[in-house]
């Protein structure tokens, strides 16, 4: 039994997680012994902690000390990671985060130090063009750094991504194509199942005759703004209609004061608005299926263009409508659903707001639309489905 090791800068529930989660999964499905590496989610964790998983691989949780993010705890994790993988005896390492000093620099020294483990990078996120801007000048020239040399310095046997456009960057770049995997983040329809409108809202006690929208994620400032701007033009329109915000912002760094502006110039909007908060996984679905309309605003530029937001999988396992004004891959896979509930201008808040009355006003057609992103969540988008790609590329590495 080949023995795999999976690295992970985040933590349980976080982002990348769930992507290195399912990827776990397929390979321990397929045989493989998995060891998925990770932060611990506790602030002021100093410990090692291993469990199994019922799908029976193994996650570690490396110290967070101070906090998950702290750059004390990404040093640490750093220095561990590293000694794992120099003194570990594994058949495939795969790095998920080439920008990330806790992922990228054991790749890096597991193939200078010469290990016999095929080395994989996988890259989901743009941080030199994009999230490194929320940190300090040192910080974003470092995540800059290690982003554009990783993939060479590693010199990996396969990099999985998440979108073309990480595809094409490396193509430019000079990587060889026959190297590069993409890999869609996907849908688990074993945790969220299509539940009647009616029944959902039941359950969580929203009321039954308001038209509720819901967003879900951690949405930063540009984001925000194209969702809060089109809610606002609904509201114009259909001043009943209430929005729920399932997740938390994402204010770190340098975007705090970004995104307390835009809540400002937004607060008009703020008595319709209900700020859900997390909540466990496997009640999320009743959220989604509670909404008369799924949401998932984008803003256009390289973050948003790069990256394949985890919710739109349960987004689409839900069967509920999704509007979108969607840019980038993830564009491509709303528009092979339903494109009439994609806009044709990312950048027209008007055209979103008017897809968005469109389906809460044409029951028919709103079904249509939830049914066909359903098709896909079932299908070639189904987490399932995309780790029986991934096994299949780990099964060609040998």
């Amino acid at each position: 039994m080949k023995k795999v090791l999976l690295l992970n800068y985040c933590w349980p529930g976080q982002g990348t997680y769930f992507r290195a989660y399912y990827f776990a999964k397929g390979l321990a499905r397929a045989g493989y012994q998995v060891e998925l590496v990770c932060a611990s989610a506790t602030a002021g964790d100093w410990g090692i902690h291993r469990r199994i998983t019922p799908e029976g691989f193994t996650v570690v949780t490396l110290p967070s000390p101070i906090r998950p993010g702290a750059a004390a705890a990404y040093i640490m994790r750093t220095v561990l990671g590293s000694w794992r993988v120099l003194t570990g005896n594994y058949d495939a390492i795969h790095a998920f985060g080439t920008a990330l000093p806790s992922t990228s620099v054991p790749a890096i020294l597991a193939r200078r130090f010469g290990k016999k483990a095929k080395i994989l990078l996988d890259w989901d996120d743009a941080w030199g063009d994009a999230y490194g801007e929320m940190f300090s000048p040192l910080q974003h020239r470092l995540l800059t750094f290690l982003e554009n040399k990783t993939p060479f310095w590693a010199a990996p046997d396969a990099v999985t991504v998440v979108s073309r456009y990480f595809h094409v960057k490396l193509l430019k770049a000079g990587f060889p194509e026959n190297r590069i995997q993409v890999m869609p983040n996907g849908a688990d329809t074993g945790i969220i199942k299509p539940i009647p409108r009616d029944s959902a809202r039941a359950d969580i006690g929203w009321p039954l005759d308001e038209k509720i929208l819901l967003s879900m994620g951690h949405n930063y400032f540009g984001s925000l703004r194209v969702l809060l701007d089109t809610f606002a033009q609904v509201r114009a329109k259909k001043p009943k209609v209430k929005l729920k915000m399932l997740g938390k912002l994402l204010k770190v760094g340098k975007w705090v004061e970004k995104v307390e502006a835009i809540l400002g110039e937004y607060a008009h909007l703020a008595a319709d608005i209900e700020w859900l908060g997390e909540v466990p996984r496997n009640e999320i679905g009743k959220f989604l299926c509670a909404a008369d309309c799924l949401l998932l605003p984008m803003h256009n530029g390289v973050m948003d263009e790069a990256r394949g937001p985890v919710r739109l999988g349960d987004y689409l396992a839900s069967g509920r409508p999704i509007a979108s004004n969607a840019i980038g891959y993830t564009r491509e896979i709303l528009q092979s659903a339903s494109p009439n509930a994609v806009c044709d201008d990312p950048d027209s808040t008007a055209e979103f707001a008017e897809n968005v009355l469109h389906l809460i006003e044409n029951q028919h057609f709103a079904e249509l639309v939830g049914k066909a992103g359903l098709t896909l969540a079932q299908g070639k988008y189904n987490w399932d489905t995309i780790g029986e790609d991934v096994a299949d590329l780990y099964g060609g590495l040998w």
